[in-house]
């Protein structure tokens, strides 16, 4: 959900990916014997928040006909921080990032592997 609030970085970007990815199954599911007209999709925990707001978002609308959300739901009464652009910053300032514009937070967050960033969101509560 990284955020900066701006064009930079306007977020929902794993979303996104999962939107792409239920697009190539649309596109490639046939060829492995597979139905584009019977895709389900299954989430477990923050799978399942992605899967309720799959339920929900236009961006999905088609790409899938079944839904299973298991022990998460975007529903849920402890939503996610309003202040993503907060959250975005705190996550850069842990990776040794500046933080003076989004340009050049991105352009240092560019630079770390994916352990770093995921090692850092372990600092985050």
């Amino acid at each position: 959900f990284f955020s900066t609030g701006d064009s930079l970085a306007p977020g929902n970007l794993g979303l996104k990916d999962q939107v792409e990815s239920l697009r190539w199954v649309q596109k490639n599911i046939a060829s492995f014997g597979g139905d584009p007209n019977s895709v389900t999709i299954v989430g477990y925990s923050a799978g399942g928040w992605s899967v309720t707001l799959h339920m929900v978002s236009p961006m999905s609308n088609g790409l899938f006909h079944r839904a299973i959300a298991m022990s998460g739901s975007a529903t849920y009464q402890n939503p996610l921080p309003n202040d993503q652009k907060h959250l975005a910053k705190k996550q850069a300032e842990l990776l040794g990032c500046p933080t003076d514009t989004t340009g050049n937070m991105l352009i240092c967050l560019n630079t770390k592997t994916a352990e770093e960033i995921g090692e850092s969101t372990q600092q985050f509560f």
